[in-house]
């Protein structure tokens, strides 16, 4: 899989990058020891924020309170917070989540792609903002839908649904806040979601396929070949390590 190769993300060196939680996030391609810094809770924030005025706020999990808190640092409130997870399908009760400003929220798999990261750096490099609370919402509400339910068949029809909304605007407020397509994410969220079964399971490449929302083995085994370049069997008999994001 290589989704880092159309950005140089040396550029990213000229902004402070402050991680929050229990993962340090070495693997990420845009952050680097000269640019950012790891602290595991919030409550460090104040002893680091002095020395090191951040730009970006990356939490590596979803706590509805530690945003919050951000949100209500006087010296924080503008800054952007990025909330990275592998996987959101348990997160429940974020009404309030969802009222604070600048927030985005990803998943590991779409976070580390180029898409993203392109996205990311002109959101810092102040060439774009993120969207308006109500607006983000429905992107927010939109990835949540997609964590919960990835083995069903996704539509834009489903989709607007269930956030309300018309199916050409869900498509174009994502694109707008995420930098990528709807489609590209689902993809890229299906291939991390089979990937974790196939490891963390016994489950049939079938099963897999169709916990994954793939119509068919035989079409999955084609998809996630391309997305990975190695069959899904070999993910289990440890060939070579596929994703960084076990």
């Amino acid at each position: 899989m290589n989704t880092t190769n159309t950005i140089d993300f040396q550029a990213f060196d000229k902004f402070r990058l402050l991680h929050v939680g229990g993962e340090v996030l070495r693997i990420n391609p845009w952050l680097h020891e000269n640019n950012s810094e790891s602290i595991s809770s919030i409550h460090f924030l104040d002893t680091v924020i002095g020395r090191f005025p951040p730009d970006l706020l990356i939490f590596d999990s979803l706590d509805e309170a530690d945003v919050k808190k951000i949100r209500n640092h006087k010296r924080l409130f503008f800054v952007p917070v990025l909330v990275v997870q592998r996987s959101f399908e348990t997160a429940k009760n974020l009404d309030e989540f969802f009222q604070c400003p600048n927030v985005l929220l990803c998943n590991s798999v779409a976070a580390f792609s180029a898409e993203f990261a392109q996205n990311l750096l002109r959101l810092l490099q102040k060439q774009k903002r993120l969207l308006p609370v109500k607006t983000g919402m429905i992107v927010k509400s939109v990835i949540l839908y997609l964590n919960k339910n990835i083995s069903k068949k996704i539509t834009r029809e489903s989709l607007a649904q269930t956030v309300g909304v018309c199916e050409d605007y869900v498509s174009r407020v994502f694109r707008a806040e995420m930098g990528m397509s709807l489609w590209r994410y689902v993809h890229l969220y299906r291939m991390d979601a089979a990937h974790r079964l196939l490891l963390q399971t016994g489950l049939s490449v079938a099963e897999v396929a169709r916990r994954s929302g793939f119509p068919d083995a035989a079409y999955f085994t084609r998809a996630f070949h391309e997305f990975y370049n190695l069959a899904p069997s070999a993910v289990r008999t440890g060939i070579t390590q596929t994703t960084p994001f076990t």
